[in-house]
């Protein structure tokens, strides 16, 4: 469903004018804030930290690379957002999925998680903005910029009913709707504004949604931003989603996983530190070998209630310890799914984004101190 929008995005100006408004009024000093608060902001109002990626990611990085921001940089903004917002938002998948394990309403495991996300997302912000002023030449040829502008505005003359589509799919995403089906709409919408906006044949632009965007600009900066999406750009980490997946349901149905996590749970029994810390690292386990945040959130919550409920733990403080290294460590993991359609969307290797994404990296270490602390910490009664 994103490797279609995408193209259709793109066919109807939508992300071509996402990355003009990003190239006409973000300055390359502010561009890593930017780009962290607006894809926490996307990611927030949708509930999915892919679908993020694959749309304002994709333009966010198209405009870092005019702007000459390391690229490695830019995608670990973008992920720190995104996942940010997949994490708060009471829309996501795997927020609900945490709370639901826990046995946690889910407003009270989104307001219990900001007391971890919250100091990690300000420190994030610090280190951003202070990469912003230091990595960044502001000082830079604007030669680039003014091209991408100029030949964005040549092709797709833009009127701003590009934005359509993405305030149908927030729209949407805000009352409910299934993601899939959400994202599968603003396809069609997208379609809706290439064919009667950007007069595209209904044939030409069926054919992006399977094979991708394709256009000859005659400049090869602007062929690799628009040249992308469709639903075959999707297979390879379709596949290797697919096989991750499987090999985890063999280890877990053959027993194998169990034998490998169970002398770390019965080691998880005693103080509330070693309880969460036990948490944190089998969810990194199980994250590794399922090469799934929604495996690792099941497998792990599975194993821990039981010892947090004996040591009087509120379910809350088990659903907030497997977002803040269940989601947001998935990604950190090089060959797990979420790290591979990040790669994937954003054109970057996981190892070269990874060091970045201070969010991911702080949350957990967050939650580590306050459970030796002991600092808002609930019980029981």
């Amino acid at each position: 469903a994103i490797g279609a929008m995408i193209a259709t995005w793109i066919a109807g100006g939508t992300i071509p004018y996402i990355i003009y408004l990003g190239l006409k009024f973000i300055s390359p000093s502010h561009f890593l804030i930017s780009a962290l608060i607006l894809a926490s902001l996307t990611s927030l109002a949708t509930g999915t930290s892919w679908g993020t990626l694959g749309t304002v990611g994709l333009a966010l990085v198209g405009i870092g690379n005019a702007m000459g921001v390391p690229a490695p940089m830019t995608a670990g903004a973008i992920i720190c957002g995104a996942y940010f917002g997949d994490k708060m938002s009471p829309l996501s998948d795997s927020t609900i999925l945490a709370a639901s394990i826990a046995g946690t309403p889910v407003m009270t495991h989104v307001k219990y998680m900001m007391i971890t996300t919250g100091p990690a997302y300000i420190v994030t912000a610090i280190l951003f903005t202070f990469l912003g002023f230091k990595s960044v030449d502001i000082v830079y040829d604007d030669t680039i910029i003014n091209e991408i502008m100029t030949k964005f505005n040549e092709i797709f003359h833009f009127s701003g009913i590009e934005l359509i589509p993405p305030i149908i799919v927030l729209v949407l995403l805000v009352k409910n709707m299934p993601s899939i089906m959400s994202l599968m709409i603003g396809a069609v919408a997208g379609m809706g504004i290439a064919v009667i906006g950007k007069g595209e044949s209904l044939k030409a632009v069926l054919t992006y949604m399977i094979e991708g965007y394709k256009i000859n600009t005659g400049s090869e900066f602007i062929d690799v931003l628009l040249n992308r999406g469709g639903t075959n750009s999707m297979i390879s980490a379709f596949l290797a989603i697919f096989l991750a997946l499987c090999i985890s349901g063999m280890l877990d149905k053959t027993g194998v996983l169990k034998v490998l996590v169970d002398p770390l749970v019965r080691k998880c029994h005693g103080s509330r530190f070693k309880i969460v810390l036990c948490t944190i690292i089998l969810v990194y386990i199980t994250n590794a070998v399922g090469s799934s945040m929604l495996f690792a959130s099941i497998v792990t919550g599975t194993l821990m209630k039981s010892i947090f409920e004996k040591n009087k733990l509120s379910p809350e403080n088990l659903s907030r310890t497997l977002e803040d290294a269940g989601t947001l460590g998935a990604v950190l993991i090089p060959w797990n799914s979420n790290a591979i359609y990040a790669s994937q969307m954003l054109g970057v290797a996981p190892l070269a984004f990874i060091p970045y994404c201070f969010l991911n990296w702080l949350t957990p270490i967050f939650s580590l101190i306050f459970a030796k602390t002991g600092f808002l910490i609930r019980y029981k009664k």
